[in-house]
């Protein structure tokens, strides 16, 4: 967002852009404002995350998906959302963000009024289908608010993994469900890890 330049050097983004400093945030603004009027943000963002997905392959097998709540100042009566950075219930915005496997942002969009993270995810899927080609099968992550026994029967017929957490307790799995297991990570570090799997059938 424009407001995010009052937090960095001028001169050193400017270098980025190839000039002496970047533009001012109202001047930022404006230019914004003009492509956002041609009204094509949706294709430049799908350009650029194509672009980077041929450029990282090996980022595309994994997708996490999460929502970001920003508090909302504007006059109009919008759903109330919890704030974590003030940890507060009040009117929020919601923007739903996609990342590749390393974590770097791919996909991002505001999300409806009142949208759920279950009712993202649909979004979701379709918008990485479209990227990924109809072959892949990609792994979806995210957390317990898409948690949804009908929304992982279409995920899986559409050909997707799911990586996500259960809502509501569970029991405590016992010391003996756990083995050792040891992960050398790229850098040649070795971690070691007490790791339990356990199947786990979901009816719907």
């Amino acid at each position: 967002r424009a407001e995010g330049l009052t937090r960095l050097d001028p001169v050193d983004v400017g270098r980025l852009l190839g000039l002496d400093r970047v533009p001012e945030v109202r001047t930022l603004r404006r230019r914004m404002a003009e492509l956002a009027g041609a009204g094509h943000a949706e294709k430049l963002i799908e350009a650029l995350a194509r672009r980077h997905l041929e450029g990282h392959r090996e980022a595309s097998g994994i997708f996490y998906v999460d929502g970001h709540v920003r508090a909302y100042h504007g006059g109009r009566e919008v759903p109330k959302a919890h704030v974590a950075r003030i940890r507060l219930a009040m009117g929020a915005e919601v923007d739903t963000w996609v990342c590749d496997r390393d974590g770097d942002g791919l996909l991002v969009w505001s999300a409806p009024p009142g949208a759920s993270l279950v009712g993202e995810l649909r979004s979701v899927t379709a918008k990485v289908r479209e990227l990924v080609g109809p072959d892949a099968r990609p792994t979806i992550c995210f957390d317990r608010g898409g948690w949804s026994p009908k929304l992982f029967v279409e995920l899986t017929r559409a050909g997707f993994d799911i990586l996500t957490y259960r809502k509501g307790p569970a029991r405590t799995e016992p010391r003996s469900a756990f083995w050792a297991h040891r992960h050398t990570d790229e850098q040649g570090r070795a971690h070691d890890y007490l790791l339990a799997d356990r199947p786990v059938r979901i009816g719907y």
